[in-house]
């Protein structure tokens, strides 16, 4: 179901004004398939997730194609990453105040999901979205879990492969100037 991607060696590519397409595909794969936290986006939970909270009426038609954004959320991520960069990498403030919203929307999914997790005793460290709806039981809650744990993966994510591509742009890391409450 999962597509593989080939593990490259070294840093994450460089990448420069004018920004292209593919050097932003390129640094996003980079970090699919070598950042630790990055690639949890290419796992069977996160799949699962992505499926259970998109609505059904934002799902295309054909539910098993992973070559559609609605279905796979590698694709979903890539596709983001690729507007985000399309609508700030000119503009340092705009692109300082996205990472700046990410990091912070990141940290209040990331507590509404670790509450629930600690309410049900999810082992997170061997972590299984089957089992944890198990656990948790009551409908509206899994929903809750499942929103907040996958919108704090794809927030981590974004921030991660964002940092870097301003990193590269401004030369500036974004723990210099993100505000943490």
């Amino acid at each position: 179901m999962r597509k593989r991607f080939k593990r490259a060696k070294g840093p994450p590519p460089k990448i420069s004004f004018p920004v292209t397409p593919d050097s932003v595909r390129d640094v996003v794969l980079w970090f699919i398939t070598n950042d630790k936290w990055t690639k949890e986006i290419n796992t069977k939970s996160m799949f699962l997730l992505h499926n259970l909270i998109w609505p059904d009426s934002a799902k295309p038609q054909v539910q098993e194609n992973i070559e559609n954004v609605g279905n796979n959320p590698v694709l979903y991520l890539a596709s983001v990453v690729m507007k985000d960069v399309e609508e700030c990498a000119q503009n340092k403030h705009k692109f300082r105040d996205l990472i700046q919203k990410l990091f912070d929307l990141g940290g209040e999914a990331l507590k509404k999901s670790s509450r629930i997790a600690l309410r049900y005793d999810i082992n997170t460290q061997q972590f299984d979205i089957d089992r944890a709806m198990q656990k948790i039981g009551n409908t509206e809650e899994q929903a809750r879990f499942a929103t907040s744990l996958y919108f704090d993966r794809i927030a981590s994510a974004r921030l991660r492969i964002l940092g870097w591509i301003y990193h590269q742009l401004y030369g500036e890391w974004f723990e210099d100037f993100v505000k943490k409450k």
